[in-house]
């Protein structure tokens, strides 16, 4: 579902990417349903529904336990493939959101992050509890799979301590 730009900015698209950077690195912007986007820059290649981590110097990589534990970090989604080193935007808040979910993930069920280091989502324990997702739709499969859903700021609440 393509998103649009509710900011007074010209020129934002939140769903493509560039090579060059049009915006300064996490620069905020609205946009339709209720949505709210952060500017980065990949650090290595990520797909649709990834869940990543955005570093204070505006770079986003594959949420992993190890950046989950950076307390600096703050956590998106990315809603269209990324080269690596493509400049973008990662949504933090809004409505009908792509996410990637493994295993059995169910509107209202306990959330954490999936434990093979792929930036997905699923409802088995896992190295990160996560807590401002809440899944619209079922995905019930033990690949990845896309999904939707409701962010409201995306945190990692716990993480286990047998990493």
């Amino acid at each position: 579902m393509p998103f649009y730009n509710t900011s007074s900015a010209i020129g934002v698209d939140f769903n493509s990417t560039s090579t060059t950077a049009l915006f300064t690195l996490n620069e905020v912007m609205r946009g339709s349903n209720d949505t709210e986007w952060t500017y980065v820059k990949a650090s290595g290649a990520l797909i649709t529904g990834q869940m990543v981590t955005i570093a204070s110097a505006g770079t986003a990589i594959k949420a992993n336990t190890t950046s989950l534990m950076t307390g600096t970090n703050d956590l998106g989604f990315v809603q269209g493939n990324f080269a690596d080193q493509e400049y973008g935007w990662v949504v933090k808040r809004g409505m009908n959101v792509s996410v990637l979910c493994s295993g059995t993930a169910a509107p209202n069920a306990l959330l954490y992050l999936s434990t093979n280091s792929n930036g997905g989502i699923s409802t088995t324990a896992g190295s990160g509890t996560l807590a401002g997702i809440q899944l619209i739709a079922s995905a019930s499969t033990a690949s990845l799979v896309l999904t939707t859903a409701i962010l409201t700021y995306p945190r990692c609440t716990a993480i286990t301590s047998n990493m």
